[in-house]
């Protein structure tokens, strides 16, 4: 894999995101309580906290799943969050079959910490360090994804997408059909 590069500049994220970057930098130091209105719902019989960004911060995680994230081609096994896909086409395509394997990660989006985030910018994204903190800093909250955010679902795919080329292997090697 070749190294991250750092010719990428404030100027050219503000380009992309369509924002000022001063704009950015304000909003990455401000502190959670002043970004996020959170509240609680159940979905599932689970209580989940609900952080919904301010109108500013929401744009900005728009711009940055739009322009950064979703470019970024992901397996076709990935249906969730993915531009012409849908849980519906899921769940169709399962029908009628003798067995079906599932899995779900505990407690997902607060399982994926501000470093894996990182991560994704740094070396999916290859940006410089600069710019890799100032995205994780605008796209997490209180160290993790937050449920709410427009950037959680694109960000969640990428940082599992290892597994997603893992279960493809495997499903190779034992001749299963593997479709999400």
């Amino acid at each position: 894999m070749r190294s991250p590069v750092d010719h990428y500049s404030d100027a050219w994220l503000s380009f992309e995101l369509r924002h000022p970057v001063d704009r950015l930098r304000l909003l990455a130091g401000m502190r959670p309580e002043e970004l996020y209105s959170v509240r609680r719902v159940e979905i599932n019989h689970k209580i989940r906290d609900i952080s919904n960004p301010c109108d500013e911060l929401k744009a900005v995680q728009r711009s940055i799943r739009e322009r950064l994230l979703l470019p970024i081609p992901l397996s076709p096994i990935v249906y969730s969050d993915v531009a012409g896909r849908s849980a519906a086409q899921n769940a169709e395509r399962h029908l009628h079959q003798v067995n079906v394997g599932s899995a779900d990660i505990r407690d997902c989006y607060n399982s994926m910490t501000n470093a894996m985030v990182f991560r994704v910018f740094r070396h999916t994204l290859r940006l410089g360090d600069g710019l890799a903190d100032l995205l994780t800093k605008l796209t997490t909250s209180r160290g993790h994804l937050p449920h709410g955010a427009p950037t959680s679902g694109a960000l969640a795919n990428l940082i599992l997408s290892p597994i997603d080329i893992e279960l493809e292997r495997i499903a190779a090697e034992l001749g299963l059909q593997i479709r999400s």
